[in-house]
């Protein structure tokens, strides 16, 4: 997928548990469990779709670059829905 947004679309759409899901991490590009990460949205770093859900493996650097990147919120997958996609 281009980005997490267009993943999170494709995971919504099936209407099943998928066992394992990865992200790569914004900062060290290294794949992440998806369900472990922590997601800035809001921010004015674009993926290629346009606005997008940002991963990290820690909290502490999501909360780093939604500082410095005038983010809204961060986000765990869990609190991730079809509601908060279409608002991207």
């Amino acid at each position: 997928f281009d980005g997490v947004k267009d993943m999170m679309k494709y995971i919504f759409s099936q209407k099943k548990k998928f066992e394992k899901i990865y992200v790569s991490d914004y900062y060290k590009l290294k794949k992440i469990d998806a369900k472990e990460a922590f997601y800035v949205i809001g921010a004015n770093i674009y993926g290629p779709m346009g606005t997008e859900l940002i991963p990290f493996a820690s909290e502490n650097e999501a909360t780093t670059f939604m500082r410095d990147h005038n983010g809204k919120r961060v986000l765990l997958f869990n609190e991730i829905d079809e509601k908060v996609v279409k608002s991207l």
